[in-house]
C-alpha cells in the first residue's frame, strides 16, 4: 500500500490555507462592516446636484475611503471603494469631506458641440476649487456605529468660500 502521508499533508494544507483566507479581514464574502451614511449638500442654500462627496479617512485614523453623487435634491448615499456594497455607507472612523462639481459648459451657456482644436475641453467648476482638497474643505464628519445622517452629514457650501 502505497504511503498516504503526502496526501494526508496536502490536503491538511489546502483546509488550513481556505479558513485563514476565509477568516482573514476584508476577504470574506460579506465585505467590510459599513455603517449607512445619508447627508447632504447645498450651495448657498440651494440643494446641489450631481456632485461629487468624498469621505477620505483622517491621517493616522482608520476607515475607508468613500464616494457618493448628489441627487437633484443635494441628498447622496455613500459607498466604500473597497469592498462596499453600493449605497451602503462606509467604515467606522473620522473623515476629511470634499466636494467636486466640474462641466465642460460654461455655467449658463450651451453644451460645447465639439473639443476645441487641441482636443482639450476647457474644465468649469461649479462649486469652489477649496471644497476640492481635504486640506482646505473645512468639512470632516465622524462615522458612528448606525445610521449616519442629520446635521452632522449636511454640508452647506457657499460659492465665496476660498479655503
Amino acid at each position: 500500500m502505497p504511503n498516504s502521508q503526502p496526501l494526508l499533508q496536502a490536503v491538511a494544507a489546502a483546509v488550513a490555507m481556505a479558513l485563514l483566507v476565509a477568516g482573514a479581514p476584508g476577504c470574506g464574502s460579506r465585505g467590510p462592516q459599513v455603517q449607512m451614511v445619508l447627508g447632504k449638500v447645498t450651495l448657498d442654500g440651494t440643494p446641489l446636484a450631481g456632485a461629487t462627496v468624498t469621505f477620505s479617512p483622517v491621517p493616522g485614523g482608520e476607515g475607508l475611503p468613500a464616494v457618493g453623487q448628489t441627487r437633484d435634491d443635494g441628498s447622496f448615499r455613500l459607498t466604500a471603494l473597497r469592498g462596499g456594497a453600493p449605497e451602503r455607507g462606509t467604515t467606522v472612523g473620522d473623515y476629511s469631506v470634499t466636494v467636486v462639481k466640474i462641466t465642460h459648459t460654461p455655467p449658463g451657456k450651451d453644451p460645447q458641440p465639439a473639443p476645441p482644436a487641441s482636443g482639450a475641453l476647457a474644465v468649469f467648476r461649479l462649486v469652489p476649487e477649496a471644497y476640492e482638497n481635504s486640506t482646505t474643505s473645512g468639512l470632516s464628519a465622524s462615522v458612528k456605529r448606525g445610521v449616519n445622517q442629520g446635521a452632522a452629514f449636511t454640508f452647506d457650501l457657499r460659492s465665496d468660500f476660498r479655503g
